[in-house]
């Protein structure tokens, strides 16, 4: 291992060791749905990402139920100890992509309930938030759960020098690991989304997450042994971005490229 790196461990798992890891999104609608997607999940899924913008009870402010949320969350973890699956819990907004129309107090109060209630191995938290505002929910999941700063633009892919500047504002965040993803325009957006990550990864110190969406950024997402992604978000139930790969033939072309 680099001395230098902060590798993140959840479970029996490392995050940043070895071939990036994989992890499968849950968006039911209901309880009921995501506990039955839950009870789907095995290897070669090795994290769980909990898409509860998806949920009907996580729309807007006002359909909004935190206990509900919770009590969901609660009966999930359960699920997937049993499996030995680590939980990433994610309230995507509209800003960035999601399903959940809810302004920064709305989405900070649901993240902290979440925080304290201790059933999350691992929670996204949005740098669209603001800094402040992500740096106070970095510091408040601190002993309970490891946390990913993320930013997702939809639109476009900046410029590399641009790129590797906002995830180096967003490791200063103090956050346990790197996400960002952005959509390519054409075959050139997709290389400079890679020459970020490698730039990155050289000069961070926690585990760093990429990927270019969409058809053209498919190969983003099986390349993170080279260029320094650590983990791949890939499709079971129903994909939550464009571009994912189904995870059984993700872990089939992830074994074929580390041989």
């Amino acid at each position: 291992m680099d001395m230098k790196k902060k590798w993140i461990t959840v479970g029996d798992l490392t995050i940043g060791e070895g071939r990036p890891k994989i992890c499968v999104p849950i968006t039911g609608r209901s309880a009921e749905e995501v506990l039955a997607q839950a009870n789907e999940l095995a290897a070669p899924a090795q994290i769980a990402e909990w898409r509860v913008d998806y949920m009907d009870i996580c729309k807007d402010e006002e359909s909004l139920c935190i206990d509900a949320v919770l009590q969901t969350g609660a009966e999930l973890k359960k699920v997937l100890s049993a499996a030995g699956i680590p939980l990433l819990f994610t309230c995507r907004r509209c800003v960035e992509g999601g399903l959940a129309d809810l302004n920064v107090q709305a989405y900070a109060t649901l993240n902290e309930k979440v925080i304290h209630a201790g059933f999350a191995d691992l929670l996204d938290i949005e740098y669209s938030v603001g800094e402040q505002e992500a740096v106070g929910l970095v510091k408040e999941a601190a002993g309970h759960c490891a946390t990913v700063i993320s930013h997702h633009d939809f639109e476009k892919t900046e410029g590399e020098d641009v790129l590797v500047a906002r995830m180096k504002r967003m490791e200063a965040t103090g956050a346990d690991i790197v996400k960002l993803a952005v959509m390519p325009q054409s075959e050139r957006d997709v290389l400079t989304l890679l020459s970020a990550t490698e730039r990155m990864y050289k000069a961070c110190e926690v585990p760093l997450i990429t990927m270019s969406m969409g058809k053209l950024g498919v190969i983003s997402r099986i390349s993170g042994a080279t260029f320094g992604s650590a983990v791949t978000f890939a499709s079971e139930a129903e994909a939550s971005a464009p571009g994912q790969i189904p995870v059984k033939e993700m872990d089939a072309i992830l074994r074929s490229l580390s041989r």
